[in-house]
């Protein structure tokens, strides 16, 4: 899922953040006020102003600080739904090869039954 985030208004000369949040509400304040960025063009900005210093992905970082900058009263965070993925075909995800079950585990039903060693003849007395 993205989001699109947008400065309303400066960030507040007393505001305190995490230097991680702060570093991304500088950035998106340098982007502009009223302009719309998505996160991956949000990130790449971050990434590229060199200040965000972690051995986290920079993707992990923007998407951890995104509610608590949602709440904040000068951005607007609007989530953008993802294309959803096709659905394959369970039966050709599947295959056409019969299931054989390994010896000891329970078979699903209808799926083909491992032949079982031969038995040597117990002679008859």
């Amino acid at each position: 899922m993205s989001n699109k985030f947008k400065m309303t208004k400066a960030i507040p000369a007393d505001f305190k953040a995490a230097p991680q949040m702060l570093l991304i509400l500088q950035t998106l304040a340098g982007i502009g006020i009223n302009k719309e960025v998505t996160t991956e063009e949000l990130t790449k900005a971050v990434v590229d102003s060199g200040k965000l210093v972690t051995r986290q992905p920079p993707e992990r970082i923007v998407g951890y600080y995104t509610k608590p900058i949602s709440e904040l009263d000068f951005v607007e965070v609007e989530k953008v739904a993802a294309a959803p993925k096709p659905k394959a075909d369970k039966a050709a995800k599947a295959g056409d090869a019969p299931q054989v079950a390994k010896p000891g585990k329970p078979t699903p039903a209808g799926a083909a039954q491992p032949a079982s060693p031969a038995k040597p003849a117990t002679p008859a007395a």
